[in-house]
């Protein structure tokens, strides 16, 4: 088993990526989903909206889960793209967001992947919402989101690419 330590000192046991989604990423997930806080319509989070700020309180939940390695927060992000529950999260100008877009949020933070390029949009759209929610509900969109942000073995990659 390997120790993780976060922010706030709380030590998370990670046997696999199995137990992690079945136990320690869900209540830190579900903190992520009931915060009352508001995302500026998907865009890269600055300092000023997170980290060593005055919301750093509000987003200690985003922060924490920051903190755990990518093979284990991408992989239980993408479990939830398909999710249309609400969460407390707002997404500024417009309303809450849904667990899958929350998660599509976040894998953007984490990996620094812009969602809209696994759309084939050339831009982030105005409507950022709008158009990933649209995307989202779209079962072949919602399949390039899961396919461009889940994580290759840099061996099977190399493989792959006849290295």
């Amino acid at each position: 088993m390997k120790m993780i330590r976060l922010t706030v000192a709380l030590p998370i046991l990670l046997a696999s990526c199995t137990d992690i989604a079945g136990s320690g990423l869900n209540p830190l997930w579900s903190d992520i989903r009931e915060s009352v806080v508001c995302m500026p319509g998907g865009m890269m989070w600055t300092e000023h909206e997170v980290g060593r700020s005055r919301h750093q309180e509000m987003y200690s939940a985003v922060l924490r889960f920051k903190e755990i390695p990518k093979d284990q927060t991408v992989p239980f992000l993408l479990s939830r793209i398909d999710s249309t529950d609400v969460t407390s999260v707002h997404i500024c100008p417009l309303d809450s967001a849904t667990e899958g877009e929350l998660a599509v949020y976040l894998l953007e933070e984490i990996t620094g992947r812009p969602w809209f390029s696994a759309i084939g949009l050339a831009a982030r759209p105005d409507n950022q919402k709008a158009e990933l929610s649209r995307a989202l509900r779209d079962h072949k969109k919602r399949q390039q989101l899961v396919d461009f942000y889940r994580m290759r073995d840099p061996n099977k990659a190399a493989a792959d690419d006849g290295s």
